[in-house]
């Protein structure tokens, strides 16, 4: 379920990147720079958990260590 939800966030991010792009010749707006700079560090964040919760065993716990 933590890879579906990640993966999901990945999508929505990587479209609010690719729709915060100004068009050639247009001036870059404050808004939009933000808006890049926050998905990027989302989609950063849910890739690594995405990939995290993909390759770990399902069956590693931490309360099976103690």
């Amino acid at each position: 379920m933590t890879a579906l939800l990640a993966l999901w966030l990945c999508a929505l991010c990587a479209g609010a990147i690719y729709y915060s792009i100004p068009p050639s010749g247009t001036k870059l707006d404050v808004y939009s720079v933000a808006l890049w700079i926050m998905s990027s560090g989302v989609l950063v964040v849910s890739a690594v958990i995405l990939v995290v919760s993909v390759v770990s065993p399902t069956g590693i716990h931490p309360a099976k260590f103690w």
